[in-house]
């Protein structure tokens, strides 16, 4: 019995020698690799981050119980397949660099919906709109005359005609001739609209009648992914709102006014609010 003690004395001391330092070590972002030529390497981490959060997170086709945002430590230099998938939305894919001691940081990535939840804001068919210049209010057109051009508040909900006699258009937000004058004739030519999305991690434009998003982020890499989201009336603009993360447009095949939300209502940016008098 003494020896046998003693046999697992040595035993669990010899353990303690070995593992205890490959643990410090793996602390300090060491791992040992065994092999010919390897021995301890320096390690790296990739932090990962969603909006919605919540998503699950497959690295080399290996699942992580852990869901977004999360950091997967321990990785050894080299390139990772990194996959991010969240039902309803869709999978986000992308070849991630590890370098030794260095941490890859992808803080803001924006999971976009399988399929846009279009609010009907108007059943009223419209040919265009355009933004008034004071994220409130929103000119739509119905033709190319004056009394067919109407103003909606963003903040009230509720549509007003510019021709009626208490339209809050003399009083209210200008619009600028040239605009205007394209937006009655429909002789606008219009470059393709540009809005900063997320914190400006990303950038939403239209692209003729497509309304596409893109990564703009130096960490997402120089190739951002580029996701087209859906198309609008030929023509027409769109506006988007960072404040309440909506995008307003003309619906492609109806003419209806209607809304999205690209970010989720509990998420979108917080903006500090301006000081009495400013």
């Amino acid at each position: 019995m003494p020896h046998l003690r003693r046999a697992l004395f040595y035993f669990f001391s010899a353990v303690y020698c070995v593992v205890c330092p490959l643990i410090v070590l793996y602390a300090l972002g060491y791992i040992f690799e065994p092999g010919a030529g390897k021995g301890l390497e320096k390690t790296g981490l990739i932090h990962l981050a969603t909006l919605p959060v919540g998503a699950t997170i497959r690295l080399e086709n290996k699942r992580f119980t852990e869901k977004t945002p999360a950091s997967i430590t321990g990785l050894l230099p080299g390139n990772y397949q990194v996959e991010i998938f969240l039902k309803d939305y869709r999978t986000w894919t992308r070849t991630i660099r590890v370098g030794a001691e260095k941490a890859a940081h992808f803080e803001k990535i924006l999971l976009l919906p399988d399929s846009w939840e279009k609010e009907l804001l108007s059943a009223e068919e419209f040919t265009d709109l355009i933004a008034a210049g004071d994220d409130r209010f929103l000119f739509l057109a119905k033709g190319p005359v004056y009394r067919d051009l109407f103003l909606y508040d963003l903040k009230k909900k509720n549509f007003s005609s510019v021709a009626a006699e208490d339209s809050p258009f003399d009083r209210g937000p200008s619009l600028q001739l040239a605009d205007a004058v394209g937006l009655l004739t429909g002789k606008s030519r219009r470059a393709a609209q540009t809005f900063p999305v997320y914190g400006n991690s990303h950038v939403l434009f239209r692209d003729g009648s497509k309304v596409l998003i893109m990564e703009a982020d130096p960490d997402f890499g120089a190739e951002p992914r580029l996701e087209e989201c859906f198309e609008v009336k030929k023509g027409s603009s769109v506006y988007y709102r960072e404040k309440s993360g909506q995008l307003y447009f003309i619906e492609k095949y109806t003419g209806h006014f209607c809304v999205v939300r690209l970010l989720p209502k509990n998420e979108v940016p917080l903006f500090t609010p301006e000081k009495a008098g400013a």
